[in-house]
C-alpha cells in the first residue's frame, strides 16, 4: 500500500507508519512537508497513492481545508484522512465536509479505532464529478459600465456553455446553497484556475425581468475593480440557470472568525477593509442591502473581500411583504429604513457595519427574537445595546452607526474609514 503523509513530525510518521504496517501489511509511505500545499504538482501527484493522510494542524478558515475540497474531487482520488496530532470535533467535521473521507487523532493511533477509521476510508471512498458537455450563449444585452474603481452527484447538475458559459468551467463538488442558488467549487477549463461557481434558479423565480436585472448586476460588478470587493470572473446564462463565476475564497468567512473570538487587534481592520469595499461599491450606485459576516470573505493571503451584493438590491424591489429575510436582507443585520419598507440608500449598509462591529466586539448580536418580525421590529425601535465596561472605548463609533434615523448617522463608507484610521491610531499611541 502506497501512502502519503502530509505535515507529519519525523516522530509521527514513523508512528504512523509502524501502525499501518501492523494492521495492513507492507506500506511504502513518502512524506512532504505542509509548505507543499502551494505546489501545483500535489493535487497530481497524489493521485497515484493508496491513502492520504493530512496531518498538520488545520483552522477552520485554512485555505488547506480547499485544497482537501480540490483533491477529493479528482478522478480516481485516493481515501483522504485528516490525522492531526491535536484537534477537537469543530476541525473534524470541517475537514469531512470539505472532502476529508474520515478523520481519526494521532492520540488513536494506538486504538482499535485507527484500524477501522483507515480500513473504512479505503473500503467507503468513491470518486466523485460532474460532467458538462453542449452550448448555450448568454442571452442578455451588456449592463450598465461602472465606474468603481461532498454533496453528491446531482443528475440537474448537467449544464452547458460555450466560451462564456458553463462548458468553460468543471464543477468539483456542491460547497454552499442558498434559497435561490447554490455554489460549488470548479476549475476552469483553460488553465486549471479553481474558482466558485454560483448558479441562481432564475425559471423558479418566474420573472424574466429579475432575471435580466441579476444579469446586468453581474456584469457592473464585474466592472469594479478593487482588492475589497470580490472579483467576478464571468458571468452568464442555461436554459434553467443564470450564473457567476468569482474567485475562490481559501480562508472562510468573518462569521467562522466570528464564531471562534476575534482579538481586540483585530476589529479596526477588518471593519475599515470593510469600509474600504463598500465604499467602491457606493461609488458605482450599488447598496448591499445584505451585508453581515457570511458574505465578508477571505483570501489565502488573508486579506478580505465583500461579497453576494448585487443580488438583493435588485431583487428586493420585488416584494417586501413575501421576502423579508430572504431577498431585501438578513433580519439580524437589517436597518430599521428596510424593515419599514421605506427608500433605502448606501447608509443601510452603514447600520449593517454597526450590527457587525458590535458582533466582532461581543461574540454575539446586539438584538435578538424569535420571529423575525419580532426581530425587525427591535431594529426600528429597541435602544443600542450599550458595550461592556472594557470596550467603552467604541461606544459612541456603535451608537452613530446604529442610529435608527439614517441622517443620524455616519453618512459615508469615507467618514467611516477615516474614523476608524483615527481610532486605529490612538489605540496605538
Amino acid at each position: 500500500m502506497k501512502v502519503m503523509l502530509i505535515g507529519a513530525a519525523p516522530e509521527s510518521a514513523r508512528r504512523i507508519q509502524g501502525r499501518l504496517s501492523e494492521c495492513f501489511g507492507a506500506v511504502d509511505v513518502m512524506c512532504r512537508r505542509s509548505d507543499t500545499y502551494d505546489d501545483p504538482k500535489l493535487v497530481s501527484a497524489c493521485v497515484g497513492f493508496d491513502l492520504i493522510m493530512v496531518c498538520d494542524e488545520l483552522d477552520a478558515c485554512s485555505d488547506r481545508l480547499v485544497w482537501i475540497d480540490i483533491l477529493s474531487a479528482q478522478d480516481g482520488c485516493p481515501p483522504l484522512v485528516y490525522a492531526p496530532a491535536r484537534g477537537d470535533e469543530y476541525l473534524a467535521v470541517a475537514a469531512i465536509k470539505h472532502g476529508a473521507t474520515e478523520y481519526i487523532n494521532q492520540r488513536d493511533l494506538d486504538s482499535e479505532r485507527f484500524a477501522d477509521v483507515i480500513g473504512r476510508a479505503i473500503a467507503e471512498r468513491a470518486p466523485l464529478d460532474f460532467a458538462i458537455d453542449s452550448p448555450h450563449p448568454d442571452p442578455t444585452p451588456a449592463g450598465p459600465p461602472g465606474d468603481g474603481t461532498r454533496d453528491t452527484k446531482r443528475s440537474d447538475a448537467q449544464f452547458t456553455g460555450r466560451e462564456h458559459g458553463l462548458g468553460a468551467y468543471r464543477l468539483l463538488r456542491q460547497i454552499g446553497a442558498g434559497a435561490m442558488s447554490r455554489v460549488f467549487l470548479a476549475e476552469r477549463c483553460e488553465d486549471r484556475r479553481s474558482v466558485a461557481v454560483k448558479l441562481i434558479d432564475a425559471q423558479a423565480l418566474g420573472n424574466d425581468e429579475i432575471r435580466r436585472r441579476f444579469i446586468n448586476e453581474a456584469k457592473l460588478t464585474r466592472s469594479l475593480h478593487s482588492p475589497f470587493v470580490v472579483e467576478i470572473l464571468d458571468h452568464g446564462s442555461t436554459p434553467d440557470h443564470d450564473y457567476l463565476v468569482m474567485e475562490l475564497f481559501t480562508r472562510g468567512d468573518l462569521k467562522q472568525r466570528v464564531g471562534h473570538g476575534i482579538a481586540d487587534n483585530e476589529v479596526v481592520p477588518y471593519l475599515a477593509n470593510i469600509a474600504y469595499g463598500l465604499q467602491v461599491i457606493h461609488a458605482a450606485g450599488i447598496v448591499h442591502r445584505d451585508l453581515k459576516p457570511e458574505n465578508i470573505m477571505f483570501r489565502s493571503d488573508d486579506s478580505l473581500a465583500l461579497a453576494d451584493f448585487g443580488v438583493s438590491k435588485f431583487m428586493g424591489e420585488a416584494s417586501l411583504a413575501t421576502t423579508v429575510g430572504t431577498i431585501l436582507g438578513t433580519p439580524h443585520y437589517m436597518s430599521p429604513e428596510q424593515g419599514r419598507g421605506d427608500r433605502v440608500d448606501h447608509r443601510a449598509d452603514l447600520y449593517a457595519c454597526g450590527i457587525i462591529l458590535y458582533e466582532m466586539l461581543t461574540g454575539r448580536r446586539p438584538y435578538e427574537a424569535r420571529r423575525p418580525l419580532e426581530l425587525i421590529h427591535m431594529h426600528v425601535t429597541a435602544p443600542i445595546p450599550r458595550l461592556p465596561y472594557a470596550l467603552r472605548g467604541y461606544q459612541s463609533l456603535l451608537n452613530r452607526l446604529l442610529a435608527k434615523d439614517p441622517a443620524g448617522r455616519i453618512q459615508s463608507a469615507e467618514a467611516l474609514a477615516e474614523e476608524l484610521r483615527s481610532l486605529w491610531a490612538c489605540s496605538e499611541a
